[in-house]
This record gives structure tokens, sequence and C-alpha cells, in this order.
């Protein structure tokens, strides 16, 4: 993804309005626009003439970091608020949305209790016959 400020202008105008910035340096700044079942948000925008949606944290991150993102490279959100679109240079006091990968996110994912959906325990109920048993 590759956001510039000046081919993306109204599109940069219109992603910022949705942002609601915290009153101190290091506070987050959250994007208020439409938001997903899993609970991140949602930025359509067109490319191509085709229109698609994004995350807003990547929007984000490839607006600041003014080069187009590589399909792997994610925007990670080290602040563990979801909706935290405020990307830091590297030496600020504290960080919110950075860069990482697959690899770097799965540690993350695993410290927040995030992903897949699916409980790390085990149900005590499995079926014997078609009859559900519990263990």
């Amino acid at each position: 993804m590759w956001v510039d400020p000046v081919v993306h202008a109204s599109e940069c105008r219109r992603f910022d309005s949705y942002v609601v910035k915290g009153p101190r340096p290091e506070d987050c700044e959250f994007f208020t626009g439409a938001i997903g079942k899993d609970e991140y948000g949602r930025f359509f925008i067109y490319r191509g003439g085709t229109g698609i949606c994004v995350r807003p944290n990547r929007y984000a991150f490839a607006r600041w970091l003014g080069v187009p993102l590589e399909p792997d490279q994610l925007a990670l959100h080290e602040c563990d608020h979801l909706l935290c679109v405020k990307v830091c240079a590297a030496d600020a006091p504290r960080q919110h949305v950075v860069a990482g990968d697959q690899i770097d996110n799965m540690p993350r994912m695993a410290r927040m209790q995030r992903g897949g959906g699916r409980s790390a325990i085990p149900s005590p109920k499995f079926l014997v016959d078609g009859l559900a048993c519990v263990r």
C-alpha cells in the first residue's frame, strides 16, 4: 500500500477527519470511522479505480513512512489499542503503531490474548457416538 500526502490529499483529509488525538503528546490517536466485528477499524480507499478496505493503522503507517508498504509488512500496535493510528519516530518515549512482520506479530498476539478465534484450552466436552460427554 502506498499513501502520498499530495497524490492522495483528499483521502488523507478524510482519514484525518476520523482521528481523535489525546491531549498529551504521548497519548494514542484513535480512529473513529468504521469498526469491524474484530474490533479493528476499516478505511475505504480507491486505487486504480477499485475500492478497497484497509486497516487504519496500516494506512497511517504507510502515510508516515512515505514509501509503499510491502504486502508482508505489518503495522503492529505496540500500545495495545486496536484503534490507535499514531505513528512515532523510533526515539519517541512511547511507541504506538510500529513496523513488523508476522513473526513479530505472533508473540504480541499471544501476549495480548488475541488471534485465531480458538480457545487455547480444549473444551471439556467431546462427542462419543453423537452424544456430548464431559471429561
